[in-house]
């Protein structure tokens, strides 16, 4: 069995073996109103996931398609934490 390996640091996630980005691709910062919009996304993101958690429990943790763990998702709450 393989274990998870733990980052030394937060920017450890972005190169191998991870493939986090500092921020997503899409992620507008031509000014504050833009950036702005950019975090309410990423919010919004973190908190349908939490809402998918709280609602469906551990049948989520069953189930094929993890929509409270997606990459997206993962990448949203990445660049919140950064």
């Amino acid at each position: 069995m393989t274990a998870f390996p733990i980052p030394p640091s937060f920017t450890s996630l972005e190169s191998e073996p991870y493939n986090l980005l500092p921020y997503p691709l899409d992620f507008n910062d031509d000014d504050e109103t833009c950036r702005a919009e950019s975090f309410d996304r990423l919010i919004a993101l973190a908190e349908n996931g939490n809402r998918s958690l709280n609602c469906g429990g551990y049948a989520l943790f069953e189930e094929e398609e993890d929509v409270w763990c997606d990459g997206e998702r993962v990448q949203a709450l990445y660049t919140l934490v950064r």
